[in-house]
């Protein structure tokens, strides 16, 4: 049975690289919240059906990461390790703290290297498919 019927509010958070898009399901402010990392050539809403399956009690918040999506990139990605910076600042720049981190391949790559500059981010890390 599907849990989250209702469409997320696309937003924007400013980084030096020009911003990253982010979507952001609705849910009670103070319930937990689960950040969705999408692998490298997809973008935020990938996770749709993911999230709108989460247990009752979770908020949900997808990136479309750099140069993905909505977000955008200044100049080539060149490495993974380029993506670490703005996923950061997001991260600051949302407040987020104790959070479950969700990263497929790229974005678990991610996940992993934004915990290890921000350990009070992510209560806890799942990958799928991590390189």
């Amino acid at each position: 049975m599907l849990h989250r019927p209702d469409a997320p509010a696309l937003r924007r958070i400013e980084t030096e690289d020009g911003g990253l898009a982010y979507y952001e399901w609705p849910g009670d402010p103070s319930a937990p919240l689960a950040v969705f990392l999408h692998a490298t050539g997809f973008h935020g809403r990938v996770w749709d059906q993911t999230i709108r399956a989460l247990p009752p009690g979770y908020r949900a918040l997808a990136l479309d990461l750099p140069g993905h999506g909505q977000s955008g990139r200044r100049g080539p990605i060149a490495a993974w390790a380029d993506s670490v910076a703005p996923v950061v600042a997001a991260l600051d720049g949302l407040a987020i703290e104790g959070a479950l981190a969700i990263g497929h391949s790229m974005g678990g790559y991610l996940a992993a290297m934004a915990a290890l500059e921000r350990p009070a981010a992510f209560r806890g890390l799942m990958f799928i498919d991590p390189v």
